[in-house]
C-alpha cells in the first residue's frame, strides 16, 4: 500500500523506513492489545469508557486478527458478541455492552452505530475469504443487507451514510460523522452484494472528505448537518476530535482503490501537508481541534504516521498500553505500512 500512495503522493522527499522498525513496533502493540484490550473469553473492553464493549471495538479488533492471521483470537471475538450480543430489531449489532445501574451486565443500548456494523460485516468477509468458513459469509451478508435497509438514507437525490438507524434524521437535516465513511468497506460490499448504491457511497465518501478539507490545515469536523432539501452542509460541530482523527487513516486505506482519482490525490496531499504541520507546528493544530492538550500530539501522531511514519518516533508507548482506542489508531497505521 505505501509504495501506490507513494506514487499518488508524488513527493520529492525520500522518507526513511529502514530506521524503524515499524514491523516489530506492530507485533508488540498487537501482543498489547489482544492481552490487555481483548479477554480471555473474547469480549473487548474499552478501559477508558467504563469498561464497555462496543460494536466499533468488535469490528476493529476482528479486522486486526484476520490482518495479523491471527485465526484463534479472531474466532474468539466472534463467539463472545455472537452468544452476548443478539441482533436488534433491525437485525443489527446494537452499539453498547456493559453493566448497567443495577450492576447487571448486557446491552446498554439497542441502537446501531453504523460504523461498527459496517466494520464487523468487512472483517467477516475478510475472515471468510482467509479461512473459507460459510457461516462468517453468512452472516456478514445479513447485516450487509440490514445496513443498506436501515442505516443508508435515500431522499430525492441525497444519499447518506446514517451514524445508526435511529435519531438523525430530522425534518429538515440529517445527522452524520464524515469518520464513518469508508470507500474500502464500501468496495468490499459490492463484491457480495453488486447494488450500485455502494459505488454511489464511494464517491460521496471522497466529496464529503473533500469538502471538509477545504480548510485551513485541512482538519475535519466530527460531525455535520446536510440539508434535507438542497443535499447541502449546513452546520459543523467540533474539529477534529476523536472522531475525525480516523478519516486520514480511511483516506489511506482507500488509497489503491481505482475510483476518484483526482479527489483522492489531493486528498492524499492534503493529509501528508497536514502530517507536516504536526511535526513543525502541533501546538496550533491541537489548539484548533478538540482533542485533550495533554494526548493531542501523540494521538494526530498515530492518526497520520502512514503518511509520514516519523510521527511515531518519541511516542511513550507504555503510557497507552491499556488504552483501547489509541493502539486501534497505532495499529491501523502500522498494518498499512508492513502489508
Amino acid at each position: 500500500m505505501m509504495g501506490r500512495l507513494l506514487i499518488l503522493l508524488n513527493i520529492l522527499i525520500s522518507l526513511s523506513w529502514a530506521d524503524m522498525d515499524t514491523e516489530g513496533l506492530l507485533s508488540r502493540l498487537y501482543d498489547w492489545y489482544k492481552t490487555n484490550i481483548v479477554q480471555t473469553d473474547g469480549r473487548v473492553i474499552d478501559w477508558q469508557n467504563n469498561a464497555v464493549t462496543h460494536s466499533e471495538g468488535i469490528g476493529y479488533s476482528l479486522f486486526f486478527s484476520v490482518a495479523m492471521s491471527d485465526k484463534e483470537t479472531f474466532y474468539k471475538i466472534y463467539r463472545w458478541f455472537r452468544k452476548n450480543i443478539p441482533l436488534n430489531e433491525n437485525g443489527l449489532i446494537p452499539w453498547l455492552w456493559g453493566k448497567n445501574a443495577n450492576g447487571k451486565w448486557g446491552i446498554l443500548d439497542f441502537n446501531d452505530a453504523s460504523d461498527g456494523n459496517l466494520w464487523i460485516a468487512y472483517s467477516l468477509l475478510l475472515g471468510y475469504e482467509k479461512w473459507h468458513d460459510e457461516e462468517l459469509k453468512k452472516f456478514a451478508l445479513t447485516l450487509v443487507k440490514n445496513i443498506k435497509k436501515y442505516d443508508v438514507f435515500k431522499r430525492r437525490k441525497c444519499l447518506f451514510l446514517l451514524p445508526g438507524s435511529k435519531f438523525f434524521v430530522g425534518s429538515k437535516t440529517v445527522t452524520i460523522n464524515p469518520s464513518y465513511y469508508t470507500p474500502f468497506i464500501f468496495t468490499k460490499f459490492y463484491q457480495y452484494d453488486k447494488d450500485p448504491i455502494w459505488k454511489a457511497l464511494i464517491k460521496q465518501s471522497f466529496k464529503v472528505w473533500f469538502y471538509l478539507s477545504l480548510t485551513p490545515y485541512h482538519l475535519f469536523p466530527e460531525w455535520i448537518d446536510i440539508g434535507l432539501k438542497d443535499c447541502k452542509i449546513s452546520k459543523i460541530y467540533g474539529i477534529m476530535g476523536f472522531n475525525a482523527i480516523r478519516i486520514p487513516i480511511w483516506v489511506l486505506y482507500s488509497s489503491d482503490l481505482p475510483v476518484e482519482l483526482p479527489l483522492k490525490k489531493i486528498l492524499i496531499r492534503k493529509m501528508f501537508e497536514l502530517s507536516q504541520q504536526i511535526k513543525s507546528n502541533y501546538k496550533l493544530i491541537c489548539a484548533l481541534s478538540n482533542l485533550e492538550d495533554r494526548v493531542c500530539k501523540d494521538f494526530l501522531s498515530v492518526s497520520l504516521a502512514g503518511y509520514d511514519p516519523s510521527l511515531l518516533e518519541g511516542i511513550d508507548w507504555k503510557r497507552y498500553k491499556n488504552n483501547y482506542y489509541f493502539l486501534a489508531l497505532s495499529l491501523f497505521n502500522l498494518i498499512s505500512l508492513n502489508f
